[in-house]
């Protein structure tokens, strides 16, 4: 209402209401004063512009128009989508691989979708092998999914995603000149027995990640890891839960090696137990402690060049009678009676011999038939014999010494 009187109050050329009832004389006699001509239409626009807003805007009800909202925009996402379901399967594919190639039209070959990286590709053609060369073909294994090798300094490792844990455990060769270079890829339990195993010798190296092995998932992986043509050395703690693995790795490792042709070989390397013990509290391992982890670059290096294939089943070169001959297993007389305290003093004598034997050959404790088991298995007449002598002599046999743990390779 104010606006109105405002309104009125100015086309009269007043400061305020005029006295009558609030209404200029201009508008109660129904006209308006002319004060000039031009100012008389611009007041009447102006006049006229109020009074249409002041009663629309005044309407019961009324609501203003607002301008009609654009159309909603669908994200990409949504286009896409609905794109991909007026096409088939093999137009996608097909669209896909050309905006991929810069082609319309361009065919796609089986298993392609995926397209590998530039420096998958790269590394494939570098290690294609030449036409006509199946050694050369044999050494890179064929990869799932029509993806090529992923190498790992110069070991072709599978491609594609069911193959990351082997890629994961797997490290490239070292390439430091100063050590001793090895093709064989070296089998070690841990992230630490691997790191010594680099300062020990340029090799790869496959870490089993302690008992991860034994679960029956990574059978495919020891398979795959046999498939690469090369030699595998076994190189585990000289403890018993190493002798346990090292056997798990044996048995999986040697029919996927048997089915090729030529068969790689599958060889087993040992740590003497005095040369793999941690001689002070570290950050991971207290004193005492038996890993490979523990061993210097001289020991290592002389259990890999000593590393030899094991025997295949069936070998009776050692039996308990043997044992009992050699003082390293008690006779089995069926017990009775005597005396008690002889009885344990020359049970007692036998088992501390074959506990320092073990110690020297890497096998950690062992009972007398898990001795048999290991010498038929994994020595020959020769080592073990120079371990007996070294044990009745008092001298370390393959290294463990005092001296091992200073000096370089």
């Amino acid at each position: 209402m104010w606006r109105r009187r405002w309104c009125t109050c100015a086309a009269a050329g007043s400061d305020g209401p005029s006295p009558a009832g609030g209404r200029s004389p201009s508008r109660a006699s129904g006209g308006v004063s002319s004060g000039g001509g031009g100012n008389d239409q611009s007041l009447d626009r102006l006049l006229s512009g109020v009074q249409a807003t002041s009663h629309t805007a005044g309407a019961p009800g009324h609501k203003p128009e607002r301008a009609p909202r654009p159309a909603r925009r669908r994200p990409p996402q949504e286009q896409e989508q609905e794109q991909q379901q007026q096409q088939g399967p093999g137009q996608q594919q097909q669209q896909q691989q050309a905006q991929r190639n810069g082609a319309s039209n361009a065919p796609v070959p089986a298993g392609a979708i995926l397209a590998p990286s530039r420096r998958r590709v790269a590394a494939a053609a570098a290690s294609r092998p030449a036409a006509g060369d199946p050694a050369a073909a044999a050494s890179v294994p064929a990869a799932g999914g029509g993806l090529p090798p992923v190498l790992k300094g110069d070991l072709a490792l599978p491609g594609g995603p069911q193959w990351s844990a082997l890629r994961r455990h797997v490290h490239a060769a070292g390439s430091n000149p100063d050590l001793p270079t090895m093709k064989a890829v070296v089998i070690v339990e841990g992230d630490e027995d691997q790191r010594a195993v680099s300062k020990a010798v340029n090799a790869p190296v496959y870490v089993c990640d302690g008992t991860r092995v034994l679960r029956p998932h990574v059978a495919k992986e020891l398979e795959a890891l046999a498939s690469l043509g090369r030699p595998l050395v076994i190189l585990t703690d000289p403890d018993e839960r190493g002798r346990q693995l090292r056997g798990h790795l044996d048995a999986a490792l040697a029919p996927p090696l048997a089915a090729r042709s030529p068969p790689p070989a599958l060889l087993h390397a040992f740590v003497p137990e005095a040369s793999a013990v941690a001689l002070e509290d570290g950050k991971v391992h207290a004193a005492g402690n038996r890993g490979i982890e523990h061993a210097v670059p001289r020991v290592l290096v002389r259990a890999l060049r000593a590393a030899a294939p094991g025997h295949p089943p069936g070998r009776a070169a050692w039996d308990l009678e043997r044992l009992h001959r050699l003082r390293l297993a008690r006779p089995f007389d069926g017990g009775g009676g005597g005396d008690q305290g002889a009885q344990a003093e020359a049970a007692d004598e036998p088992r501390e011999r074959r506990r320092r034997l073990c110690a020297l050959l890497g096998l950690g404790k062992c009972s007398a038939a898990q001795l048999v088991v290991a010498l038929n298995k994994y020595f020959d007449e020769a080592r073990v014999e120079a371990a007996l002598a070294a044990l009745d002599g008092g001298q370390p046999a393959g290294g463990g010494g005092g001296d091992e743990r200073s000096g370089a390779v």
